[in-house]
């Protein structure tokens, strides 16, 4: 598409996030008490440790249809249940941030530290996500989308980074000189 189109994408996304966050604001007030004695009830749970529950809460707020959508609170009840060890909300986390979820929370560094976090918890998804970035990076730079080859070369190897490709590629190396001095 070009750094033009990706440029006009961004913005449009941004323009929507904000219309949708303003859409679903009054949600919390017109709540009913019964679904209101719940949320409550969840956040409690939350606040006081429960991971469950502080994914559940990142997800009402996610879903905005119960209460107003809030990606900076979904951000942070997310963040609490990936540090606990959720690899759903680490997972999300890598979407949140990588602009899938909200073009606000873009943040590519943090959505391959989430990404890698959750890949160390055995989820494949998040290995999916890291490889598909670090082929579109190689695509953008082959179609010079990349206003300089440097950037895209830093880009690709903390990717290769994250997923270990180095340590095995390290261990291929010296099996191959250790059986060329054979």
């Amino acid at each position: 598409m070009g750094l033009f189109g990706d440029f006009i994408n961004h913005i449009a996304g941004m323009l929507g996030e904000s219309l949708r966050i303003k859409r679903t604001a009054s949600k919390a007030e017109n709540m009913d008490e019964e679904t209101k004695a719940l949320f409550n009830k969840i956040v409690k749970a939350a606040e006081n440790g429960n991971v469950k529950a502080m994914v559940e809460v990142g997800n009402w707020y996610y879903k905005g249809k119960r209460i107003g959508y809030d990606p900076e609170r979904v951000e942070y009840w997310w963040t609490r249940a990936a540090k606990a060890g959720d690899v759903d909300s680490q997972y999300n986390l890598g979407l949140l941030f990588h602009g899938n979820i909200s073009p606000l929370s873009l943040d590519e560094e943090k959505a391959g530290y989430w990404f890698y976090k959750a890949v160390q918890n055995g989820d494949a998804e998040s290995k999916k996500c890291l490889i598909n970035g670090m082929n579109t990076i190689i695509k953008k730079e082959n179609g010079q989308d990349f206003l300089n080859l440097t950037q895209a070369i830093v880009r690709i190897i903390t990717l290769i980074e994250i997923i270990h490709i180095i340590p095995i590629l390290n261990q291929i190396a010296q099996h191959i000189n250790h059986t060329s001095k054979m």
